[in-house]
């Protein structure tokens, strides 16, 4: 898969009882993609998963983006998964 995702857990904030935490997104292939759909998960260390998508409509041909989300506790309390799911290429 053409798709390459870092989780910045030591880049995540503090915000409104939440945190921000930055996801890292790169195309790694030679074609533009277009929606791209990841899943991510977060679970607890109690077992609390929660589930989420993220939707991109494009990313070009060895582009990089950066995605934000909110996640209850500090990234070090959870493991967190992001899947790439499904793109087009263009």
């Amino acid at each position: 898969m053409p798709v390459e995702v870092r989780v910045l857990s030591e880049q995540a904030r503090p915000q409104g009882g939440k945190y921000v935490l930055p996801i890292q997104i790169h195309n790694r292939g030679d074609r533009t993609l277009s929606s791209l759909k990841l899943q991510v998960s977060c679970k607890s260390v109690g077992g609390v998963t929660t589930e989420g998508d993220i939707l991109i409509d494009y990313l070009g041909e060895g582009a990089s983006t950066t995605v934000y989300v909110y996640v209850e506790q500090h990234p070090r309390e959870l493991q967190i998964r992001v899947q790439p799911f499904a793109y087009q290429l263009e």
